[in-house]
């Protein structure tokens, strides 16, 4: 909450937007009373800023030691925690105050909440549901994949939208590939390397090792660049894609167990999303890969297939 708030002052100052001075002296006065309890998050007196550059450099200094101290982020969780609705008071009055001077709804994005393990997701999205859908602006929160496979996840299923990967083939034929899938994924190459810099044979193979998932080809590609720098190659050729399938699929015999070598089979013969106690962390470690053509169905990581046939 600390950081909507911060993101929603300073980004409207930043594009030139001014708060009316009542909220300014709101704002200091709750600003006032979170330095008393938390002694390093003061730097001096700024007496001779400005208000407005006071409440910034507070939001910019909270910030800043919240990531990089642990111990300040404890202490200010403990202190924000104890009067979490005059927070909440304070980020709707700015985002109603943008509202109605500029005729916009805020609009927040929270990424990387989609990192934290179960437990910590639960935390978040079903034990402080009332609170993070308090601020009066539209905020999309990214939230763990694990918290999809799990019986909490009925408290945030109104307002969740699950997006699948990017299906680059049928249910239980992966040698027929998805035109349209395969073109989407080359669009998200192509935006972000020029395409004379990797063979298309090894653009395609890159793209089937992803399983349609953007960080995955990402992760590929990113893998195979090493190997072609260490050839002191112009271009990324297919031996590069396929030696950086050999590293991910490494890193996956290290983790599995018989009993998910055994799940994953199951899953690569059907197809078939059904519960189990293994589905979750296997999603979330993405060995398995859910996809929707109108029913949602599975499917193992593309890496995977080499090691369920040794």
């Amino acid at each position: 909450m600390l950081a909507i708030g911060g993101r929603l002052f300073r980004e409207y100052k930043r594009k030139g937007g001014e708060l009316p001075d009542q909220l300014l002296k709101e704002l200091n006065s709750w600003k006032g009373k979170v330095e008393k309890e938390i002694s390093t998050i003061q730097e001096g007196r700024l007496s001779s800023v400005e208000m407005s550059a006071s409440i910034d450099a507070f939001f910019a200094t909270a910030g800043l030691k919240t990531k990089l101290e642990p111990a300040t982020r404890i202490e200010l969780r403990q202190v924000i925690e104890s009067d979490i609705t005059g927070l909440l008071a304070i980020i709707n009055h700015i985002a109603t105050t943008i509202y109605t001077k500029e005729h916009l709804i805020p609009l927040l994005l929270i990424d990387d909440m989609d990192k934290p393990d179960l437990e910590k997701a639960r935390a978040i999205f079903h034990d402080r549901r009332e609170i993070i859908m308090q601020p009066n602006c539209a905020i999309v929160y990214t939230v763990s994949s694990a918290l999809f496979y799990s019986k909490e996840f009925d408290s945030i299923r109104d307002q969740a939208l699950f997006l699948p990967n990017i299906n680059l083939h049928p249910p239980m034929n992966p040698n027929v590939h998805n035109e349209e899938g395969y073109n989407t994924m080359r669009r998200f190459i192509h935006v972000r390397m020029l395409p004379d810099l990797i063979e298309d044979s090894a653009l395609e193979n890159a793209i089937t090792y992803s399983g349609g998932v953007f960080r995955e080809l990402a992760r590929v590609i990113r893998t195979a660049i090493g190997s072609a720098r260490r050839r002191n190659a112009r271009k990324i050729e297919v031996a590069d894609i396929e030696w950086a399938a050999t590293e991910i699929r490494n890193e996956y015999r290290r983790i599995l167990d018989k009993e998910d070598i055994k799940f994953l089979r199951k899953v690569a013969e059907n197809n078939h999303l059904e519960y189990s106690d293994r589905l979750r962390p296997l999603t979330q470690l993405l060995a398995i890969l859910e996809y929707r053509n109108g029913e949602n169905w599975c499917d193992i990581h593309p890496v995977l297939r080499k090691l369920l046939n040794d």
